[in-house]
């Protein structure tokens, strides 16, 4: 494999009038710059990021009571699914945007 890339840098190097050596030589700076911008990329959280949206779990009716479903309810009536909010049964409720809500289990999507 390495004489591969030998082979190949003499033919490109004997075309831009350059030595073998001094070509590999800045291929390879070449190379670790690409290296450090992927890396730092990846590296850097993205900035488009969303920011969450707070809530609390939504209800559902349940055999004479209410059940937290997996739905976080905004306070400007979105919603989206939340790990924060599990099946379990509750006794308190508020109404927000036309459904009922937990308001003692807040959560974020």
């Amino acid at each position: 494999m390495f004489e591969k890339i030998s082979n190949a840098a003499e033919r490109l190097a004997t075309n831009v009038s350059e030595s073998r050596r001094g070509f590999l030589v800045r291929m390879g700076e070449t190379a670790l710059g690409v290296a450090g911008v992927v890396g730092g990329l990846l590296a850097l959280p993205r900035a488009a990021q969303a920011t969450a949206r707070n809530g609390y779990c939504r209800l559902a009716a349940r055999g004479g009571g209410y059940i937290v479903t997996a739905i976080c309810r905004s306070k400007s009536c979105q919603q989206g699914r939340s790990s924060a909010c599990a099946g379990q049964w509750s006794g308190f409720k508020q109404a927000t945007c036309g459904v009922f809500t937990d308001p003692y289990r807040p959560c974020s999507f």
